[in-house]
């Protein structure tokens, strides 16, 4: 979504954004060095998460892709942003198994990927847990049976090579065999 501005509107945005970098530019020489390495550590910090949530480890990476970080430097930015609550694991994951059930994800894959972003196991099987008592039905096996409807129908999983197939497909997606057996059994009985 674009916003038409007028043009003398827009001038005057673009001369306060020039103002504001030239007094930060001024701010930030006049610190020590150490000082003006802190506040690019803090600002990369900042544009980092403005962009998308992530994780204590993500952030930490992303800030040491920047030229003269050090990972005393990424760490004291990180502490800072946990400090003054802009970072949060518990929350990160939460949105983040959200985000994967939605599109259909198994428990062993959205483990395995928070694994991989640097949540801690025991935050991961919270979280995990948590969504699971939250609802009525168990997410993980409603999941599996929507990724299979979705994919094949029950003519299909007559055949035991598709049955195979789809089996094969629906672990890959993180789905355990039990839930993967209920899902292919409900859709043969639904059709019958």
């Amino acid at each position: 979504m674009s916003l038409d501005l007028p043009a003398d509107l827009r001038a005057r945005v673009d001369r306060a954004r020039a103002e504001m970098e030239a007094e930060r530019a001024a701010e930030a020489a006049a610190l020590p060095a150490t000082e003006q390495l802190r506040t690019a550590a803090l600002t990369r910090a900042h544009r980092v998460l403005s962009a998308r949530p992530c994780s204590t480890k993500e952030l930490h990476d992303r800030i040491m892709r920047g030229a003269d970080m050090t990972p005393e430097l990424a760490s004291w930015a990180v502490a800072s942003c946990v400090e003054a609550r802009l970072l949060d694991d518990v929350t990160y994951a939460q949105t983040f198994v959200r985000s994967r059930l939605a599109k259909g994800h198994g428990k062993r894959r959205i483990q395995q990927d928070l694994a991989a972003r640097g949540i801690a196991a025991d935050i991961a099987a919270d979280v995990l847990d948590t969504a699971c008592e939250q609802e009525d039905v168990d997410v993980f096996a409603d999941a599996c049976r929507q990724q299979l409807e979705r994919r094949y129908d029950a003519a299909a999983l007559a055949d035991t090579a598709t049955r195979a197939k789809a089996t094969r497909w629906l672990a890959g997606r993180g789905f355990e065999f039990p839930q993967i057996d209920a899902a292919i059994r409900a859709v043969r009985a639904d059709a019958e």
